[in-house]
């Protein structure tokens, strides 16, 4: 019996490495202007908050360089993606999560609409992870 329940931890331990293994790295930078803006480096990071969310999959990680962001859309929020976690503070040559401790930022223009849509009608979890921000100018959540 006890060598029946031993293959079965192990069996589910390798499906849970595999699936982290499959976890990828999206890079943010808003002083990056250059193409290719595909998220996959520095020198490839999305310029876009947004745009570097949305291109992340539940289990990925989003790194954003210290900065300003603003949504394009005065109107619109920036939305989070369930299972996406998303850290703040990097320079953009940080090779290492341990590196980052500086301040970025996520504001609007205008104070009488939301930062941040992340509430639970979105459908997020404790999953979704927000994390080394600082958010301004604006009514914080919805």
């Amino acid at each position: 019996m006890k060598t029946r329940f031993i293959s079965f931890v192990c069996l589910l331990t390798v499906g849970i490495s595999a699936k982290n293994a499959d976890a990828t790295i999206i890079y943010v930078d808003a002083t990056h202007t250059a193409a290719p803006q595909n998220g996959g480096s520095w020198a490839g990071a999305f310029s876009s908050f947004q745009a570097g969310v949305n291109a992340a999959s539940a289990g990925d990680t989003v790194w954003v360089a210290q900065g300003n962001y603003n949504p394009a859309n005065p109107l619109t929020p920036f939305a989070m993606k369930e299972g996406v976690k998303i850290y703040g503070g990097f320079l953009n040559t940080h090779t290492s999560f341990s590196q980052r401790n500086f301040t970025t930022y996520i504001s609007r223009l205008q104070n009488s609409q939301k930062v941040m849509y992340n509430g639970t009608s979105a459908g997020l979890t404790q999953a979704a992870v927000l994390d080394g921000f600082t958010l301004s100018g604006g009514l914080p959540f919805s």
